[in-house]
């Protein structure tokens, strides 16, 4: 990662601007490492968490991560139901066509014995 990918980064956060000249004053002097990239991380996702805490939004990875792995469960579930159920209607419409098919041969066959 290029030190103009992390300054537009950097810029594009929500951090408060005076936080923001600080990181640009410490980018500036300092060589672009993979330490101060984390530790530019963990500001931004500390900012993030508290704007999340004003806005009355816990922040919560683990939370979040369960309910993630719950509301996966839930659509393979639903898919998998879903997919029954169109397997059941699939074969309910086949019997639907078939019987279609018998009346229509009756019918034909009732008809032509009447102009016979």
């Amino acid at each position: 990662m290029q030190k103009d990918d992390v300054i537009k980064l950097l810029m594009d956060s929500p951090m408060p601007t005076d936080i923001k000249k600080a990181w640009m004053k410490r980018l500036n002097d300092e060589a672009l490492t993979s330490d101060l990239i984390d530790e530019l991380k963990d500001a931004v996702q500390d900012v993030m968490e508290k704007n999340f805490a004003a806005a009355g939004v816990e922040a919560d990875p683990k939370g979040l991560d369960k309910a993630e792995k719950q509301m996966e469960k839930e659509v393979a579930a639903a898919s998998k139901e879903f997919d029954k159920e169109m397997q059941k209607a699939e074969k309910d419409m086949m019997k639907l066509q078939e019987n279609t098919q018998k009346n229509m041969d009756k019918l034909e066959a009732e008809m032509a014995k009447q102009d016979a």
